[in-house]
């Protein structure tokens, strides 16, 4: 099953309840501020200004992943009340937590102007510690919106910030943070780096209950990486301060995180003794992301245990409780809980549909995952670079105030070598952005298109093999299949065509070949795609003509035409082919009705440059290649390649191919 998604969810669930920790010895701290506020306005007890807003928008911010309207109600009340910025830092804090409750609710551009605003506002006044605390929750909103690059931009400033200012229990917050960053990627060694440093600068703020939610989070990391002897170690560390300070809602999730070893290891009496004890800790408090995890952990238990009913009852619970907070991940782990729960109740129907649904849903999020790991290390990577680029900036504006003596004599070599370094690099930036452009192209194209037919295809043959499926329920699905694998094997197809040509590695090997027989096996290949949109096909050429060109390139070419054609036609369109020549060359045209070939595909394929493809007529998928490799092999046989699309008449690709002989045409 996906066992690695306990793992990320508990990681989650511990990286949203840190940005300020819970003191272990308050775990509800608003009722400290509220009791002194009561106090204040009896006249028992008297408060400044400044302390009167300070605990308004301690009490706002204590409501962080809890209740997003009641921040907004204590943050504008201290708005309210400090209306006239006498007192400007906890204006500017209310305005942070004001804006952060509009991330929890989902209004990203709203939230992201404000904090730009406050950002500002930071600059001017000079306060590290508000700048700090306004990229905390920023990175918090990057998080959530899946910024990676701004997140990784955000989370460095600060703790540049903290380490030049000495904000040692700050910057420690960051390190946990990011250490959930790395580890949310997989990047398990660094984010176990990040933690050990975040648990060190607690202990030199003496933060002791702040240090064990760090070491809760690298025994967690410790257990993905399989390190069992660290995950014991930072386990019995963490359980050992945060049950004697009754800290409900950490203390639940350091259960947890023993009940799963104990899953994991088999021991199935003790799983369930560490997970009931989570569940009776976190029963006073409103934690529903909490819960939504001990539903998948008990749904795993009891199917281990083979009391189905309760299993399945869980597994409903975590789907709805998954849909609502749209997580994906849990989502995917408990359809294929309730798959292996249907499947051992030996309820065929049910298990064929979990199935079905199962591999859509986790196809998706795979590719969703490859390009938000490849955008994360890219992000990493420009951060890192930008910095670079900065110091290198800094130190040639060094070096010009230095040379400037001798400006007089050296300015002719200056101007001609940074305008010889400039156009270098110029052109070196822009090979990278397409060899970038081409890698992102490979990855997401066998991220999704080829490997989701294949896991529809185990998936099944698992199912058959367990006896779940019948002969005849295998032999329904095998069109279906096979339509899938066919379309793969022509994706692969054009992949390997298309990376040998971004690896310089074609060679042409030419001779006569009968271009009519050719187009006609081209059409044959699409038949059922034909019949399916009733498109008219005419592919009808004369015989006699014969070209000097590689057969497998022009087998290539043909099948890309043709399979493009279709793909754009309209339901009852019509395709045509129609071949001229001159003296040197055969010019074979073949036009679809439909709307016309975008310009900026035209542009992207006269330059050279990579292009994301449009869906079809009826939604049909594309990789952005077929043109491309038809151009770059009708070339490399001395061909010329164009095409252009008329309004409302379609789009038309002409092809001219050399000539093998002069040979009169018969019709």
């Amino acid at each position: 099953m996906y066992r690695f998604s306990f793992s990320i969810v508990i990681g989650v669930i511990l990286f949203f309840a840190y940005t300020q920790p819970i003191k272990a010895k308050d775990f509800n701290p608003q009722n400290d501020h509220l009791k002194k506020l009561r106090e204040h306005d009896k006249g028992t007890t008297t408060l400044s200004h400044e302390e009167h807003i300070d605990h308004l928008n301690e009490i706002a911010i204590s409501f962080r992943f809890k209740d997003a309207d009641s921040i907004a109600f204590y943050a504008e009340r201290a708005l309210k009340e400090n209306s006239a910025n006498e007192y400007r830092e906890g204006y500017i804090t209310s305005e942070i937590y004001y804006a952060f409750h509009l991330t929890e609710k989902g209004n990203y551009s709203e939230a992201v102007s404000r904090y730009e605003k406050i950002k500002e506002k930071i600059t001017e006044l000079g306060n590290p510690l508000l700048s700090v605390t306004l990229l905390q929750y920023w990175g918090l909103h990057d998080l959530y919106a899946g910024e990676i690059k701004e997140l990784i931009k955000h989370n460095y400033e600060s703790i540049s910030i903290c380490r030049k200012h000495s904000l040692v229990e700050e910057e420690a917050k960051l390190r946990h943070n990011l250490g959930y960053t790395y580890y949310k990627y997989g990047l398990y060694d660094k984010a176990h780096t990040e933690y050990l440093t975040a648990d060190s600068l607690w202990q030199v703020a003496g933060q002791v209950e702040n240090a064990a939610y760090t070491q809760s989070n690298i025994a967690l990391n410790a257990l993905e990486q399989g390190n069992i002897p660290n995950f014991r170690i930072y386990r019995d560390r963490s359980i050992a301060i945060l049950e004697p300070a009754k800290d409900p809602l950490w203390s639940s999730r350091a259960y947890r995180v023993a009940g799963r070893y104990h899953l994991e290891t088999g021991l199935l009496d003790s799983s369930q003794y560490w997970f009931d004890k989570s569940q009776a800790a976190i029963e006073s408090l409103n934690g529903r992301r909490d819960q939504l995890e001990i539903y998948t952990m008990y749904t795993d238990l009891y199917i281990k245990k083979g009391e189905l009913d309760l299993a399945e009852e869980y597994v409903k619970n975590a789907l709805k409780l998954s849909r609502e907070f749209k997580d994906s991940l849990t989502l995917i782990n408990s359809y294929e809980q309730y798959k292996e729960i249907a499947m051992l109740q030996g309820d065929k129907e049910k298990t064929y549909a979990l199935l079905m649904e199962y591999t859509d849903l986790k196809s998706k999020f795979d590719k969703v995952v490859a390009n938000k790991n490849l955008e994360f290390h890219r992000a990493q990577y420009e951060y890192e670079r930008e910095k670079l680029e900065q110091k290198a900036a800094l130190a040639k504006k060094d070096w010009f105030i230095a040379g400037i003596l001798i400006l007089l004599i050296s300015v002719i070599a200056i101007l001609y070598l940074a305008r010889k370094n400039y156009a270098t690099q110029k052109t070196a930036n822009r090979e990278l952005s397409q060899l970038n452009a081409s890698k992102d192209k490979l990855f997401s194209i066998i991220s999704h298109d080829l490997i989701s037919p294949v896991n529809t295809l185990k998936e099944m043959l698992a199912l058959y093999k367990e006896n779940v499926l019948t002969d005849s329920e295998v032999l329904e699905s095998i069109p279906r299949l096979k339509s899938r694998v066919d379309l793969s094997s022509f994706t692969l197809n054009n992949l390997l065509y298309w990376a040998q040509t971004q690896m310089s590695g074609f060679r042409s090997n030419p001779k006569a070949v009968d271009l009519k027989s050719r187009a006609s096996m081209a059409c044959e290949l699409f038949q059922e795609e034909v019949k399916a949109k009733e498109i008219s096909l005419n592919c009808t050429l004369p015989v006699g003509y014969k070209v000097w060109f590689d057969l497998n390139h022009l087998d290539v070419i043909l099948r890309n035409l043709v399979s493009n054609a279709i793909k754009f036609s309209p339901i009852k369109g019509e395709i045509n082919f129609s071949l001229h020549e001159n003296e040197d060359f055969i010019s074979f045209e073949i036009r679809n009705s439909g709307e016309p070939i975008p310009d900026r595909v035209i542009f992207a394929l006269q330059n050279d440059y990579t292009y994301t493809s449009s869906p079809g007529t009826q939604e049909e998928k594309g990789t952005g290649v077929g043109l491309q490799i038809s151009k770059e092999l009708t070339e490399l046989n001395g061909g010329q390649f164009s095409i252009y699309g008329q309004s409302n008449k379609g789009t038309c690709v002409q092809i001219k191919l050399p000539k093998a002989a002069h040979l009169k045409a018969v019709v």
